[in-house]
């Protein structure tokens, strides 16, 4: 449509020991062009893989430094597994970062700067590992945004991969 600009943007993150197989993050800045865009995805490849948690509060915290520019903001956090710090997950993921993350970012410090930045976040729920991290982000989110002038929204997105169905938590719904 005329006069509507819309933008793709991408940030991958890879784990600390992870390191070693490449760059530790792959970002694809706002783009208008959708075919550059996912020719640049088509690019990416997953490596890695030492404990189960992720360096999720480096991946938001570079999401941050995009180059944000609309008004209408939007992020979409697709986590298979917990950030570091045993507070996000339960006894059985390894962690070997239990004290939290070794570069001293904390998640819910970086769901604060997301609602100061007036960007909505989606989270994407693939299985129950990222469950209680989920809550603590929903929850800080709700709580900083219910502060905020902006009013950002938070949603939870569960697709079950074997029936297609797809379910939808908003946070004006908790």
């Amino acid at each position: 449509s005329p006069g509507i600009d819309v933008r793709f943007a991408y940030e991958g993150y890879r784990d600390f020991a992870d390191l070693k197989e490449g760059q530790k993050y792959y970002t694809i800045d706002f783009e208008t062009d959708l075919d550059l865009f996912k020719s640049k995805l088509d690019e990416i490849k997953a490596i890695g893989g030492g404990d189960d948690a992720e360096d999720v509060a480096g991946g938001l915290n570079a999401g941050l430094n995009m180059n944000w520019r609309s008004n209408a903001r939007y992020a979409i956090l697709i986590a298979d597994a917990p950030g570091h710090g045993n507070q996000y997950h339960d006894a059985e993921v390894q962690d070997d970062y239990g004290n939290g993350d070794p570069n001293g970012l904390d998640l819910e410090d970086l769901m604060k700067k997301y609602v100061e930045n007036n960007i909505n976040l989606c989270l994407t729920r693939i299985d129950n590992y990222t469950d209680t991290m989920y809550k603590k982000l929903m929850l800080t989110f709700i709580k900083e945004s219910k502060l905020s002038k902006n009013k950002p929204e938070i949603q939870l997105v569960e697709y079950c991969w074997r029936s297609g169905i797809l379910v939808r938590l908003r946070s004006k719904e908790l």
